[in-house]
């Protein structure tokens, strides 16, 4: 009877041959019962990654591929309150509400800046000293 070699992992008994199979990682040669599912973390649960490999080559399944398991969000406040702002945060100028600051109408609106319609540079600085400074 004539021997074949079938790499280093392999050891044939002639009384009771098995089956080889080929590892998906390294392309040994093994007989398939040695041949293993290798497996990964992959959400929260360990899957099998579609490989059978040669169990000396097969990878132990990595924890750092595992979700952190976080702490729940806190409880809600039924009635929060907030801090409100000062009216020194929030001024408007001298007018007091924007609802009386008067814009022209867009008419009169013949400029344009970066192909937006505005008012002409010298308008628009009269309109915000108007609001700011009173006039």
């Amino acid at each position: 009877m004539t021997y074949r070699p079938h790499g280093k992992h392999v050891v044939i008994n002639q009384d009771n041959p098995e089956g080889l199979g080929i590892c998906d990682k390294t392309g040994f040669v093994f007989p398939h019962t040695d041949l293993v599912k290798q497996m990964e973390w992959r959400g929260n649960a360990i899957v099998w990654t579609g490989f059978y490999v040669g169990r000396p080559y097969a990878d132990k399944p990595n924890e750092q591929l595992r979700p952190p398991i976080l702490p729940p969000d806190p409880v809600p406040l039924r009635n929060p309150r907030v801090k409100q702002p000062t009216s020194g945060t929030w001024s408007r100028g001298q007018n007091g509400t924007w609802g009386n600051v008067p814009f022209p109408v867009w008419s009169a609106w013949s400029g344009s800046q970066d192909g937006i319609p505005a008012l002409p540079e010298a308008a628009r600085l009269q309109q915000l000293q108007n609001v700011y400074f009173g006039a």
